[in-house]
């Protein structure tokens, strides 16, 4: 069963890699990624960097075929990438730069509302919840994986 979902995992990366290739050819790197979303890919120049690091992981893991080190893994990536969202969040907030993205946030209705400095807090409390859920889930796959360790 990991195996199976791993693979599936490994063709939905690799078909955001070449997105990212063919959007690198039409120079829209700052495009929202909106499939991709779910894999943490939320522009395309982050296809170009997460989806091999990720296709990577997921061969390693389909050689290991543990379970606990599936979780670990993806626990543990979804600690990192949301802990840099929060912190991109809270720079982004404070700058006078806007990204491509960003301007966009601008003809959205919820945006035009309560002000863009709402969609940052947004942005920040949502990714906290992904952090604070991905620690306890690394915390329980790491309970797993040091209990089959032992036995």
């Amino acid at each position: 069963m990991n195996r199976k979902i791993l693979g599936l995992l490994i063709i939905y990366l690799i078909f955001a890699f070449v997105l990212s290739l063919v959007n690198l050819q039409i120079s829209n790197l700052n495009g929202i990624a909106w499939p991709f979303v779910i894999a943490g890919i939320f522009i395309w120049t982050d296809g170009l960097i997460i989806a091999p690091f990720l296709i990577g992981g997921c061969l390693w893991l389909i050689f290991k075929n543990k379970f606990a080190l599936t979780g670990l893994f993806f626990a543990s990536y979804w600690l990192i990438r949301s802990f840099i969202e929060v912190e991109y969040a809270l720079l982004a907030q404070f700058s006078l730069t806007k990204r491509p993205w960003e301007a966009s946030w601008q003809g959205m209705s919820f945006v035009q509302q309560n002000g863009i400095m709402n969609m940052y807090v947004i942005w920040q409390l949502v990714f906290t919840g992904i952090f604070i859920f991905s620690l306890l889930l690394f915390v329980r796959f790491l309970k797993e994986y040091l209990r089959i360790k032992t036995e």
